[in-house]
């Protein structure tokens, strides 16, 4: 988890789909106990950068049943002495939705 926990601030915001938003390093490690599938896939579909910020919107996909299931989710970047490290971030379903 520390590899996790290394992608956030400090005092990041995390809003995990249909849930209520955790803050704090420290929180959202304790989220993920476990690690994650093996065929967890990232497809980033836009990255907006200005100065020392940047967005990000993309989906997380895996493949359930024979489904490639995705969450779309949203990060808010900061850069910290030359090291992005995400702010904030907001998932949009838990349920997934079927990709292809």
């Amino acid at each position: 988890m520390e590899l996790l926990g290394s992608l956030f601030t400090e005092n990041a915001i995390y809003v995990p789909a249909n849930s209520i938003a955790v803050e704090g390093r420290a929180a959202i490690c304790a989220l993920y106990t476990d690690p994650p599938p093996e065929d967890l896939g990232i497809t980033v579909n836009r990255v907006d950068v200005e100065n020392d910020s940047a967005w990000v919107y993309a989906f997380s996909h895996r493949n359930v049943d024979g489904r490639r299931l995705g969450n779309a989710f949203v990060d808010v970047w900061r850069r910290n002495n030359d090291m992005w490290q995400i702010s904030a971030c907001i998932v949009n379903s838990s349920d997934g939705f079927v990709l292809d």
